[in-house]
């Protein structure tokens, strides 16, 4: 890689706060930059782009829109469950469920830290299944199903997990090169796609602490942009599932621009130019005193040789 010296880089750090946002929310948002504040002037120009540090307020529900609600089929009808937004723990979700099934026994297990499940005695065979996220708050995979009867009532596939996401991914839609980043967080297929992921953040706070990301030597990743010129950026929060992230609080997050310039392309071929005439000016130069002596070697008389006789 060609020295950033070499090619006439600059750096910019630029903070982004999402309560200054033209529109969305602190989950999802855009952003403007105006007087062309990220550009670079050559047409051979590049941005190179890199994170420093995110800061958010780990203030999101536990259980929100994306995963409040399951199915139960008795194999007649289908019937909806909705839990209510909000924190929950083991035990708060544990009579949460309880309320929601009223003539089923819920239990919850401290030791494998598994709920269970048994139906009412009434000689139906049910069916639970998990279409959302609120599979994980349950103890099961998304886009499972589980059958359950009172003779057999069964334990939740996994331990529950009250808080499900244990890193969060803040996406950007940088114009990055092709390919630059993929992942397979595409629930409905199993194939890597390009991704906008910028930053990856453990979860590594209890709640309603701040989490604050700060890049190092061995995570950070950076990458050059495909466009020269950047308006307006859209920014927002998943989970490691591809589930949306809604923080009531705005965060902030900064990153590092370096533009590499490069020389004039105009001014370059002028110097080219240069160079070749000074080069050959300088082998004219070099070359001019042998043609002298040449030349003075050619215009001087030369004898005649006599021819000798033999006596």
């Amino acid at each position: 890689m060609t020295d950033p010296v070499e090619r006439g880089a600059r750096t910019q750090i630029i903070h982004i706060n999402s309560q200054n946002r033209i529109s969305g929310t602190p989950g999802n948002f855009t952003v403007n930059f105006k007087n062309e504040l990220f550009k670079v002037d050559r047409p051979n120009g590049v941005i190179r782009v890199e994170p420093i540090q995110v800061v958010l307020h780990r203030s999101w529900y536990s259980v929100d829109t994306t995963c409040n609600t399951f199915q139960i089929s008795n194999g007649t009808e289908t019937l909806d469950y909705t839990i209510d937004v909000g924190f929950y723990n083991v035990e708060s979700f544990l009579f949460v469920l309880q309320g929601l099934l009223p003539t089923w026994i819920v239990g919850y297990d401290p030791v494998t830290s598994r709920y269970w499940y048994q139906p009412p005695n009434d000689g139906n065979t049910y069916t639970l299944l998990f279409p959302t996220y609120a599979a994980h708050l349950l103890g099961f995979n998304i886009n499972t199903t589980a059958t359950v009867s009172y003779d057999a009532p069964i334990y939740s596939s996994f331990p529950a997990k009250m808080t499900i996401e244990t890193v969060i991914l803040v996406h950007i839609n940088f114009p990055r090169q092709r390919y630059t980043a993929v992942d397979n967080l595409n629930l409905n297929s199993p194939d890597f796609q390009e991704s906008d992921i910028f930053v990856k953040c453990p979860v590594n706070v209890m709640p309603f602490d701040t989490l604050v990301w700060r890049a190092n030597a061995v995570d950070v990743v950076a990458f050059d942009l495909a466009l020269r010129n950047i308006d307006s950026l859209n920014i927002y929060l998943t989970d490691e599932y591809g589930r949306a992230i809604n923080p009531p609080y705005d965060w902030t997050i900064s990153f590092r621009n370096t533009y590499f310039e490069n020389a004039d392309p105009f001014k370059s071929i002028q110097t080219t130019l240069t160079s070749i005439a000074n080069f050959l000016h300088y082998i004219a130069l070099e070359d001019a005193p042998k043609k002298l002596e040449r030349k003075k070697a050619d215009s001087t008389p030369r004898k005649k040789k006599k021819n000798k006789s033999n006596v």
